[in-house]
């Protein structure tokens, strides 16, 4: 078996390739950073390479409009009513270039380019000079239509800078009357009011010459107090109901008397349906100030909001930056909700035509518009659910004290069996080695007697027959060092735990491997320690021993294998090597002092057994054993 692993080798393997892992994503990171560099830098250099070899260049952005092709180089002129970072890619800005009653897009690949940057070109009137993007090539936003892509911010030349206040801009009353895509090219606008609703990044104003209530998305945080008077400039954008403004600031302006409107009852069901019963939702309420009632069912998935059923409709209950309810502890509430009923629309896109109502909620001014008419009762659903989890809890902690007490019990009741087996099996090893002791004894004296009978035959041939003589001593003193072995061999099983070991193969190789040297060995025994006694399994390996001996040392085998299984009662198994062999017929026996074969053959027949053995000179030799456990079973008992 291969060396075991030392401990702390694996981790270490590891940790470097973990390491080497990082290098190699660090690297990668480096040259898609370089690569990507790389490609704005010869996108750079290819549109002022286009711009260089036009030799004319058209003024007139509805021209660029009607003929956009690409590779044409424009030169515009009008007032950037517009500029923000691409939300996708932060190093390209877009600008919106108004003039001649159209809308024109500029794109600038420039990652340096601050926000500051980009609020200072707002209101100037610039010349651009460019190349067309027709709009179905590789920009993403193909529904903008033409754009006009510059290289470098020295592309855009300033004719007019913009004023120094932007609240300086026009009004936002005259522009209800404008179509959607004219809105964009009036540049900023401003509008007054009072904030009767804030959330997210978004307000609602009510503009002071009671016109329609105005959206605004704010670009500058923190967002005006619900009930405070402030003067935004922004963007003028539609949702198809009434102008908002976009990317917008605000200040504070000095307040203004106001008649506080009373709040509207309102049934959902009335709001989301008509007169005769049909599906449709309000719009007038946009804006207005309304109260309802209802059950607090859940969380939203945003943290200052919570969903509340009336009427069987779903009503989202967004809370402003002055109200600061905790959600959670309204679950499973009756509550009666005053705030701002806000419809939620999206602003007219180029590609979104016909902007429709996504949705609507409600956004109450602070905790006081929510007024709690039945509390949460003590036995709800989240408390008892934690009621069976503890309960649950409990009994599973009692099973496992019940299971640990059974795993104790039985932890001791093994101790006490491994002791009783400990001390029946050292009597079982006792009586084993006993009988061993006693074959041992029988086997070396018969040996013994018989060499004493060469050795006597020896002496008395010497006087008259030197050769004899000489015969019956080489005997005698083969028939001596095979007695040697055999006790050399029985005392080291008597010494040896070979047969505590649980496995037979194991068993075998232990035993085997002192006299093998270099031959090759393969074993396959599957035969269960447990289902033979101690003194078959002596047996068994000393058969295997007493053959591996003979084809190593007399047949010079270089590879020996070792085979055996359970047949029924019958343990069989065979010793295969490829060794010189011999003629089984014709070899020596106890006569001439060779007691291997003899032994084995003794031995097997003494446990009920069956020998045989299979060889010829120069096909190496096969022998098979055959051995009955039910039998020896009872004789050892």
């Amino acid at each position: 078996p291969p060396p075991p692993t030392r401990p702390g080798v694996k981790s270490a393997i590891l940790l470097q390739m973990a390491k080497v892992s990082t290098i190699a994503l660090l690297v990668l990171a480096a040259c898609c950073q370089t690569a990507y560099a790389q490609f704005q830098q010869q996108y750079r250099a290819s549109v002022l390479r286009n711009i260089a070899n036009c030799n004319t260049t058209n003024r007139s952005a509805r021209l660029m409009e009607e003929l956009s092709s690409p590779g044409g180089v424009y030169e515009l002129t009008g007032v950037i009513s517009d500029a923000y970072q691409d939300e996708m890619d932060p190093q390209f800005s877009f600008f919106l270039l108004s003039g001649d009653e159209t809308v024109t897009y500029i794109v600038l690949c420039d990652p340096d380019m601050t926000d500051e940057d980009r609020r200072r070109l707002v209101g100037a009137r610039v010349s651009v000079l460019g190349l067309c993007d027709p709009g179905y090539g590789t920009n993403q936003r193909r529904q903008l239509g033409p754009t006009l892509n510059i290289p470098d911010r020295e592309s855009i030349r300033v004719l007019e800078p913009a004023t120094g206040d932007p609240f300086n801009a026009k009004e936002l009353g005259p522009l209800v009357y404008y179509r959607p895509y004219k809105l964009p090219s009036s540049g900023l606008r401003r509008a007054f009011g009072r904030v009767i609703a804030a959330w997210d990044s978004s307000i609602l104003i009510e503009r002071t010459n009671n016109a329609s209530c105005v959206r605004v998305e704010m670009s500058n945080r923190p967002l005006p107090r619900t009930g405070s008077f402030v003067e935004v400039v922004g963007r003028p954008e539609t949702d198809l109901f009434r102008v908002n403004l976009v990317r917008a600031s605000w200040r504070e302006t000095a307040p203004w008397p106001v008649a506080e409107e009373p709040p509207t009852n309102i049934s959902i069901r009335a709001v989301m349906r008509d007169e005769y019963g049909r599906e449709s939702i309000d719009h007038r309420l946009h804006g207005r100030r309304v109260r309802l009632r209802g059950i607090v069912k859940s969380q939203a998935e945003r943290k200052d909001a919570f969903l509340m059923e009336s009427d069987g409709y779903t009503v989202p209950i967004v809370f402003g930056p002055d109200a600061d309810a905790d959600p959670e502890i309204l679950i499973g509430s009756v509550v009666e909700v005053t705030g701002t009923f806000v419809m939620d629309i999206d602003n007219w896109r180029p590609n979104n035509e016909f902007p429709q109502i996504r949705g609507y909620f409600v956004v109450p001014r602070s905790n006081a518009d929510i007024a709690i008419l039945k509390s949460t009762p003590w036995w709800t659903p989240a408390r008892l659910s934690v009621i069976i989890c503890t309960l649950l809890a409990v009994l599973v902690v009692v099973l496992l004290w019940n299971a640990s007490l059974r795993v104790l019990a039985a932890r001791k009741g093994r101790e006490l069996m491994r002791t009783r087996l400990h001390d029946i099996e050292s009597e079982l090893r006792i009586d084993e080695r006993t009988k061993l002791a006693a074959e041992l004894h029988d086997y070396l004296s018969q040996n013994l007697t018989a060499l004493g009978f060469r050795i006597t035959a020896a002496i008395r041939a010497a006087e008259r027959d030197l050769p004899a003589a000489r015969r019956h001593l080489e005997t005698a003193e083969r028939m001596l060092e095979s007695s040697h072995a055999e006790l050399r061999r029985c005392l080291w099983d008597l010494r040896s735990d070979i047969l505590s070991e649980h496995d037979f193969g194991t068993a075998i190789r232990r035993c085997i491997t002192p006299i093998v040297g270099e031959a090759e060995t393969h074993i396959r025994f599957t035969v269960a320690r447990s289902r033979v006694t101690d003194s078959t399994a002596h047996a068994v390996l000393s058969v295997i021993r007493e053959l591996v001996s003979n084809a190593v040392r007399h047949g010079h085998a270089t590879r020996v294998a070792i085979a055996g299984g359970m047949e029924g009662d019958a343990l069989r198994f065979s010793v295969k090597d490829n060794g010189s062999g011999f003629n089984p017929d014709a070899c020596e026996g106890l006569s001439s002092g060779h007691l291997g074969l003899e032994g084995i053959r003794e031995r097997i027949k003494s446990m009920h057994g069956t020998f045989a053995i299979e060889s010829s000179p120069g096909h190496g030799t096969r022998a098979e054993v055959s051995l009955c456990t039910a039998a020896n079973g009872k004789e050892d008992d």
